[in-house]
């Protein structure tokens, strides 16, 4: 009984860490289609929901900003609302795939919403969602460190579906399966 107890909380273990390892940064480098080999700044949705931007600075020759997020809350985003000098005035030279704006800027993983009387303030989408332990990407025009356009993030919107971390489901695992035993130890 003991190994059998012991084989279990393995499996569980093993589960756990592989749950974690699916949940991993998927987009830790830039595509290679982009010719960069780091992204200019990062985005991390928080537990809480709230926001942090980190790094900045321009890419491809002092102009546009490409950008990392990272979905570390137990929600799925759909998407975040940002606004800034400029940055959506698109101006046909994102390298995302796009042949046209914004395209060209969000690739195929998001989109953007915008006025084209209003090219400081708009939100991006993320297309299915950005899951719980995701991270996408997507480019911006000019460089969104704050002295240069007051960049911010206004806040996340999204499907609200919570995703159970990984030790939660363990110790869900382990209760259903102690359960189970006591209740086959009644039988006889």
């Amino acid at each position: 009984m003991v190994l059998r107890l012991t084989t279990f909380v393995s499996a569980a273990l093993m589960a756990t860490s592989l749950h974690a390892a699916h949940a991993a940064i998927a987009y830790s480098t830039p595509p290679a289609s982009t010719g960069l080999a780091a992204y200019t700044s990062t985005i991390t949705i928080n537990l809480d929901g709230s926001t942090t931007t980190t790094g900045g600075g321009p890419a491809f020759g002092g102009e546009d900003s490409f950008i990392h997020v990272i979905n570390n809350a137990a929600t799925t985003v759909g998407g975040l609302t940002l606004s800034g000098t400029g940055i959506f005035n698109f101006d046909n030279d994102g390298t995302l795939g796009g042949t046209t704006d914004p395209a060209d800027y969000s690739g195929s993983l998001t989109s953007f919403t915008f006025s084209a009387s209003d090219l400081d303030n708009g939100r991006v989408t993320f297309v299915g969602g950005l899951a719980s332990g995701a991270d996408s990407f997507f480019e911006l025009e000019e460089d969104i460190t704050a002295a240069n356009s007051g960049f911010k993030v206004g806040g996340t919107t999204g499907s609200g579906t919570t995703v159970p971390e990984p030790a939660a489901m363990a110790i869900l695992a382990t209760g259903l399966f102690a359960m189970g035993l006591a209740r086959s130890r009644a039988r006889g």
